[in-house]
C-alpha cells in the first residue's frame, strides 16, 4: 500500500516504529496483513510484535490492532487486541521487556563448551568489523552482496559434506545461512557480524576440513572485504 493510502494522522503515529531496530529485535519490510511487524532477533524464536490495522472514530481518534508473542510472563501464544494508538508504545516496550528477560536467562540446555570457544575464537576475528553505529546501521549494500554470496557459497559447501550421520546437524545449520541470507537488510551490523560467527563456530563442528573452507572463505576473503568497507567506506 502506498502512503497516501492512510490519513496522514496515522502516518505520523505510525513513523517512530520505523526506525527501531536494537540487538534483539527487527523490523521486517511491509506485506499485506499488517502495517508494521518486528521480530526477534534469535533464528529459532516465534516471538513477534506487529500493528495489524488501524481504526479512526467519529472524534478522530487513532486505535491499532495489535498482535504479539509472547502474550506475558506465563502465555507463549500470540494475543489479538485493539488499543489506543497512545497506548501502543506500552505495549510494545513491555514486549521488548520479555526478549530482554529471555536474553539475561540461563538455557535449561548444558551450554557447549566446544561451541562456545568456537564462537569466542570466531568473535576475536570479526569484532574488527563492529565500529561505531554498528547498532543502528546495517552494512552498505555492495558489503550486503558480499555477505549473500558468501553464504551462498557456505549452503552449498553444507549440502556437499551432508551425509547420514550429520545431516541433521548440517541441515539445521543451512536453516541458519538461510535465515540470515533473507533478513540481513533488516539487521545491524553488529547482529549480522554475531550471526555470522555463530554460523562459523557451528561450522567448524561439522568436520576440520569444513572449518579450514569456512576460514579461508570468510576470514580471509569476506573479512577482509568488510573490514576494507568499514575503513574506508564504499568505493
Amino acid at each position: 500500500m502506498h502512503k497516501k493510502d492512510f490519513p496522514i494522522r496515522v502516518l505520523k503515529l505510525l513513523e517512530p516504529y520505523l526506525d527501531k531496530k536494537n540487538e534483539l529485535y527487527y523490523r521486517v519490510p511491509k506485506k499485506e496483513g499488517y502495517l508494521v511487524r518486528f521480530l526477534d532477533r534469535e533464528p529459532h524464536s516465534n516471538f513477534f510484535f506487529e500493528i495489524t490495522n488501524y481504526v479512526v472514530d467519529t472524534s478522530g481518534g487513532v486505535s491499532f490492532e495489535i498482535k504479539y508473542s509472547p502474550q506475558n510472563d506465563y502465555l507463549l501464544a500470540p494475543r489479538n487486541t485493539t488499543v489506543n494508538s497512545t497506548q501502543t508504545e506500552n505495549y510494545f516496550n513491555s514486549w521488548v521487556g520479555h526478549l530482554k528477560t529471555y536474553e539475561n536467562s540461563r538455557s535449561l540446555e548444558e551450554p557447549d563448551p566446544i561451541l562456545k570457544q568456537y564462537e569466542e575464537e570466531f568473535y576475536n576475528t570479526f569484532k574488527k568489523l563492529v565500529d561505531e553505529d554498528a547498532d543502528t546501521k546495517s552494512y552498505d549494500y555492495n558489503t550486503q552482496l558480499k555477505i549473500e554470496w558468501f553464504l551462498e557459497q557456505v549452503h552449498n559447501k553444507l549440502e556437499e559434506e551432508k551425509n547420514e550421520e550429520n545431516k541433521i546437524e548440517i541441515e539445521e545449520l543451512q536453516k541458519e545461512v538461510i535465515d540470515l541470507k533473507n533478513t540481513q537488510t533488516q539487521l545491524t551490523k553488529s547482529i549480522v557480524v554475531k550471526r555470522l560467527f555463530v554460523i562459523f563456530a557451528k561450522g567448524r563442528k561439522v568436520s576440520l576440513r569444513f572449518a579450514k573452507y569456512l576460514f579461508e572463505l570468510g576470514v580471509e576473503k569476506l573479512a577482509d572485504a568488510m573490514v576494507k568497507y568499514t575503513i574506508q567506506g564504499p568505493s
